[in-house]
């Protein structure tokens, strides 16, 4: 008689209880980190790009763009509201491993909250020494992000720092693919086989 094939969990990282209140999904024990970002961290770092891209820039008559100087008083509520975007973007990157207890449904700007706490569940096998790059990527893609909705709306279409600050995007979220998806170099990763 032939014995039945093993089929594998449909994606590696789904979690699958084995019991009521249990920590181990899928034959993995998993472990709860949290993701702390700053949004003023994030608004200095806004800031501090437009200003040195800003006394790049010059106009017409040879003088520096001082167009993107104030760009955290002038575009502040613009701002929070793109973080809160690109946080809920970098969440669906990361949807595999995110861990939010209560559903919320609403506009998170309403908060005046300056700490951004994403809770991820990992498995035992995930690469703990990948953790301040994952926290890095989110935190540049937030950034790069809210850089790219600021020049798309600020400056002309043809402006080769859209595409750039676009193309960095796209880079930082590949890169959080990769960190969230590192595992301990020699771990096995495979569901319980009890049989």
């Amino acid at each position: 008689m032939k014995k039945p094939r093993h089929i594998p969990w449909p994606w590696p990282y789904h979690r699958h209880p084995t019991g009521p209140n249990d920590e181990i999904f899928g034959g993995h024990p998993y472990f709860e980190r949290h993701l702390y970002l700053s949004r003023e961290q994030i608004k200095f770092d806004v800031a501090s790009q437009a200003a040195v891209i800003s006394r790049t820039r010059r106009t017409p008559d040879g003088k520096e763009d001082n167009a993107l100087t104030d760009i955290a008083e002038q575009y502040g509520g613009m701002i929070d509201r793109w973080t809160d975007k690109y946080v809920n973007l970098a969440k669906g990157r990361m949807a595999a491993y995110i861990l939010e207890p209560h559903m919320r449904v609403g506009n998170d700007t309403l908060k005046q909250e300056d700490e951004i706490d994403i809770e991820l569940q990992v498995p035992d096998f995930w690469d703990d020494t990948m953790w301040q790059p994952l926290v890095q990527a989110v935190h540049d893609y937030i950034v790069n992000g809210i850089m790219y909705e600021l020049f798309a709306l600020t400056l002309p279409p043809k402006e080769h720092i859209i595409n750039v600050k676009r193309e960095d995007m796209e880079e930082s979220f590949a890169d959080i693919k990769m960190y969230i998806c590192s595992s301990k170099p020699g771990s096995v990763r495979k569901p319980l086989q009890p049989f």
